[in-house]
């Protein structure tokens, strides 16, 4: 009975860490996009504006810049909601990347090009060796020690899912830069 008592609770905990690991690998196969036109500047100032409160309080400074010689809107094809969840689960994962003793600077810029749209976010964070970058992306592969891996993933095929690419530089110790790039309208 000593044996039992022990092991029950690790057992109700494992049982649990593998239903929400089941339930994340679910909600990844099964991704849709509702497609409409969107302002992308209206979208990263809209992110901004909810994420900058949350990042002032971890101590960390966020600079957000638009890259642009017109001061126009640009329009592209996609869903608002999944493309502001990948650019949250980013600055998300930058912030997490800072270490406590190191003031924190995350920028995020906005590029726009001839026939697509750049959004940069750069951090000063611990970085990734080559073998960590090589991994970045695989299903349930993390770094994070309460992290499921399926966060990259899932940004990765919703960026995807929009005709885009999601590029992944970084230095171990100095930073990392993440570069999505999307079609414009």
């Amino acid at each position: 009975s000593k044996q039992v008592n022990k092991y029950v609770p690790i057992m109700k905990q494992e049982i649990d860490r593998t239903l929400t690991l089941m339930e994340d690998f679910l909600n990844l196969t099964r991704v849709n996009i509702n497609i409409d036109e969107i302002d992308i500047t209206l979208l990263l100032d809209d992110l901004c504006s909810n994420i900058e409160p949350f990042l002032t309080e971890k101590n960390v400074h966020f600079m957000f810049d638009v890259e642009d010689e017109e001061d126009e809107e640009v329009f592209i094809k996609g869903d608002y909601d999944r493309l502001k969840q990948v650019f949250i689960n980013l600055i998300k994962n930058s912030m997490e990347s800072i270490p406590k003793d190191r003031i924190g600077i995350i920028k995020l810029r906005m590029i726009k090009k001839r026939k697509n749209i750049e959004i940069i976010i750069e951090d000063n964070g611990i970085g990734m060796n080559k073998e960590t970058l090589n991994k970045i992306g695989e299903p349930f592969y993390t770094t994070k020690q309460k992290g499921t891996g399926l966060g990259v993933k899932l940004s990765k095929e919703i960026i995807e899912l929009h005709k885009g690419t999601i590029k992944y530089s970084s230095i171990l110790n100095t930073g990392t830069i993440v570069k999505v790039t999307l079609p414009i309208n």
